[in-house]
């Protein structure tokens, strides 16, 4: 991996209208580059590491904002280069002049270079950096504490320690085969077996693991799925706790998928509203339906909706689309059962 040692700067809060918005600047020159164009009480090369200061940016003479400028010096940093931020005004117009004038003298950061400066200077690891991008787009509680954890180290941790595990065995091994004609003590096949399994067992879960912080990160997919008016909308409603899904007496509304996400005990949820299983009879219907069944094979979970048929034909259909153990069949539409 390349890497550059320009100076670079980006805003580093969204867009928009605010109390304030945060533009970083990382690199060799960083303070320089700000020192010319911020004026306070206090020089800012003179300035303490980790200390806020009040002051102003100016353009030519010109006032542009009364801004807060905190210095970090290298290595205790965020990258583990010299940075500088700059807190102004929430405007969208402040802000990108600002990050304007910090052009003329640095180079406008790449989407996660600062985080990529962290990783290269051995500030995190490549998991943790990782972890940075799902902090930022946690939508739960769950996948927050998920990131925080791995962001903290907990992950690159057990991975270490595998690793350590591994080159131990193959240290072993190494020696037994370079060092045949030399004494020393040989193997004992059996602990060395033993521990291989115990490592492997490890890996499995390890690797399993990944998939369930696949699903806490994207969402457990939830599907319903039916023929035509058996009321997967109106559960689908139900689960959202407001009428985003048409519902009507008219069979096959719902042409197209729908797709909305619910928080269910601090899990992100993803529940789709799928098309009716049935014999599409145009060309909308057939791309709404052929949609649909690509979402279903990509599900989790599938709520499989009857209203008191069997839709033996419906499910038929559904159980060569997906494994049997994702389907959970839901009774809808009680009224219509024999209440004896």
């Amino acid at each position: 991996m390349e890497y550059s040692h320009d100076t670079i700067s980006a805003i580093s809060t969204p867009l928009g209208i605010g109390g304030i918005s945060i533009l970083r600047v990382s690199g060799t020159d960083a303070i320089n580059v700000v020192s010319k164009i911020f004026t306070s009480k206090t020089d800012l090369i003179k300035q303490p590491s980790h200390k806020a200061i009040f002051g102003r940016i100016l353009d030519s003479g010109k006032l542009v904002d009364e801004v807060i400028v905190t210095v970090f010096n290298a290595p205790h940093s965020y990258t583990g280069e010299d940075v500088v931020e700059i807190s102004c005004h929430g405007s969208t117009f402040i802000t990108n002049q600002i990050l304007q004038i910090l052009l003329r003298n640095t180079r406008l950061a790449e989407p996660g270079e600062f985080t990529q400066r962290a990783f290269l200077n051995d500030k995190i690891g490549l998991t943790q950096a990782e972890a940075v991008g799902d902090l930022l787009t946690a939508k739960t509680k769950i996948s927050h504490l998920t990131a925080l954890q791995q962001y903290e180290g907990s992950l690159r941790s057990r991975i270490e320690k595998l690793l350590t595990q591994l080159t131990d065995f193959r240290t072993q091994l190494e020696l037994e085969i370079d060092f045949l004609e030399q004494d020393l003590d040989e193997i004992d096949n059996d602990n060395l077996i033993n521990g291989l399994t115990s490592l492997n067992q490890e890996l499995n879960q390890l690797a399993k693991t990944g998939e369930e912080g696949l699903i806490i990160k994207e969402g457990l997919k939830v599907s319903l799925v039916g023929a035509p008016n058996v009321g997967k909308s109106s559960i689908f409603n139900s689960f959202l706790e407001t009428e985003r899904a048409i519902v009507t007496p008219i069979p096959g509304t719902t042409r197209d998928y729908l797709e909305e996400v619910i928080s269910l005990n601090g899990y992100l949820v993803r529940v789709f509203d799928t098309a009716g299983l049935r014999e599409a009879t145009d060309q909308i219907e057939k791309i709404g339906i052929k949609r649909s069944y690509e979402i279903i094979k990509d599900s989790h979970k599938v709520l499989f909706v009857i209203d008191g048929d069997e839709n033996k034909k419906e499910y038929d259909t559904l159980s060569k689309l997906v494994d049997k153990n994702k389907i959970i069949k839901v009774l809808n539409k009680a009224d219509k059962f024999d209440e004896s």
